[in-house]
């Protein structure tokens, strides 16, 4: 290993893209570099012309590489710039190209492959037969993979005894996640603008909600108990599937509000609106989502699945088992029950254990750790 840490970072998913992997990516790369790790990044994106986006003889570089419509022959010409590079390790981040990518440009450079699995890249890909071998050449390639749920890291290890593999759940950066005065007049004013009652309870379902989120699920649960149409408001910010949308356009106009992605500097004053956020996935990682709830002091509701099963527990939060509406409908039914005293105890639990175990910089130390550690036990170290 060199004196420096010195990393090449292959991406599928980075700003300006939007979504929780791209956002966690720019989170994880900009903490290990404010901690001495220099990362060359190519962020690989369909289409796109070639720009280099951040350079720093410290720190690294970014660089867009537009795949275009035939991906191995962008690989290619990327060897021909990595080639006579000089690094440590070799990241891949994002299923299928930056990790194959990845995985073939460490063996002919024979550095360690590095494969950080997150959300879909495992649920989805490892029983897709047509993607399931490729996935599984990169990960028993790997070095070290570093999975976003324990639940993750439990079922390669089941499936590939011999890999190194280790859980890193998701860290968040508190410093942007701090309510500010203005967020809460905020908060308080979309609530007047609904004309909500004073006892009705409002219901977050935020972030890129796709089919995997279990949106239309939870709201049939909701309409079961007839919840909607007295006791309850859903608020919906981010993009939604198509069944959502159409289950939507059943209910009554009053009984939810939809609202397209938001900035992050938007996204607080939501948050702030809600008496609950719920995460009714049928699987997934560590939801970013679950972290800013947390961090603001918001409930969360959440599938036991990926990293849910990680953080929350009966003591700080409501869980149910994933697709079964019984469960669901059991943990929606005790959370309206409980005193608002109950409620913000279990919020205020879960916001400790967010300060005090996942902050991005307790995450960044970790991948540091981790990595070096890796290199370190390499034949002939």
């Amino acid at each position: 290993m060199t004196a420096k840490l010195r990393l090449l970072w292959l991406t599928q998913h980075y700003p300006p893209a939007a979504g929780g992997m791209a956002l966690s990516c720019d989170r994880i790369v900009r903490h290990l570099r404010a901690l001495g790790v220099h990362i060359t990044l190519y962020h690989l994106k369909h289409a796109s012309p070639r720009k280099t986006t951040y350079y720093s003889d410290e720190h690294g570089c970014d660089h867009r590489v537009g795949l275009a419509d035939n991906a191995a022959h962008g690989l290619n010409l990327l060897w021909h710039e990595v080639a006579e590079q000089s690094f440590d390790a070799v990241v891949g981040y994002g299923f299928p190209w930056a990790m194959h990518g990845a995985r073939i440009f460490a063996a002919w450079k024979q550095l360690p492959l590095l494969s950080c699995i997150r959300g879909n890249d495992f649920d989805v890909n490892i029983l897709d037969p047509r993607r399931s071998a490729a996935l599984m050449e990169i990960l028993t390639a790997s070095r070290l993979v570093l999975t976003v749920s324990q639940d993750k890291a439990s079922r390669i290890k089941a499936l590939f005894p011999q890999v190194n593999v280790a859980n890193m759940g998701n860290g968040i950066d508190l410093s942007q996640w701090q309510p500010l005065p203005f967020d809460q007049q905020q908060a308080t004013l979309w609530r007047e603008q609904r004309q909500l009652q004073p006892t009705t309870r409002v219901i977050g379902l935020i972030g890129h909600l796709k089919e995997k989120k279990g949106c239309a699920f939870f709201i049939n649960a909701l309409l079961q108990q007839r919840l909607l149409e007295s006791q309850v408001h859903l608020l919906l910010v981010g993009d939604i599937d198509s069944a959502t949308a159409e289950l939507l356009a059943t209910l009554p106009v009053h009984s939810w509000s939809h609202e397209p992605v938001l900035d992050r500097y938007q996204l607080p004053a939501r948050y702030l609106a809600c008496d609950l956020v719920a995460i009714p996935s049928f699987y997934d990682g560590t939801p970013n989502v679950l972290l800013e709830a947390a961090a603001l002091g918001i409930a969360v509701l959440g599938a036991r699945c990926g990293g849910m099963a990680d953080l929350l527990t009966s003591a700080n939060g409501w869980l149910f088992t994933p697709g079964d509406s019984d469960s669901l409908s059991q943990a929606l039914i005790q959370w309206l029950a409980s005193s608002p005293q109950d409620v913000s105890l279990k919020a205020s639990r879960l916001q400790q254990l967010i300060f005090e175990q996942y902050q991005a910089e307790h995450e960044a130390k970790r991948y540091i750790k981790l990595i070096a550690e890796t290199i370190e036990h390499l034949p002939g170290r």
